[in-house]
């Protein structure tokens, strides 16, 4: 009887781990198609006095609008955080549950 409760725990083990990486493989797809399709979203939008420079693009940016730049670089930040986020907290119920 007791081989079979440590089968059934490791057998328990592995389908919850495979779970964790499914959920955290999703989260990190789904920042990743949020992103991509804001920047996509962003490069849509309509941009005024287009100048031509030829030798840094930083200086492109200075002198356009770069509100777009700013919002996708805040949204990966926070998409970032939430995904460390949600990995901790499903790593740590993990944890707890492998606890008696």
């Amino acid at each position: 009887m007791r081989e079979i409760r440590k089968r059934a725990g490791q057998i328990e083990r592995k389908q919850a781990r495979r779970r964790l990486v499914a959920a955290q493989t999703g989260a990190v797809g789904f920042c990743l198609l949020a992103i991509v399709g804001a920047a996509y979203g962003m490069s849509r939008l309509p941009v005024r006095d287009v100048m031509a420079v030829s030798d840094s693009y930083g200086s492109t940016i200075a002198f356009h609008s770069f509100a777009p730049y700013i919002v996708i670089g805040v949204l990966a930040f926070v998409l970032g955080i939430l995904v460390t986020v949600l990995c901790v907290r499903l790593r740590k119920g993990q944890e707890d549950k492998k606890r008696p």
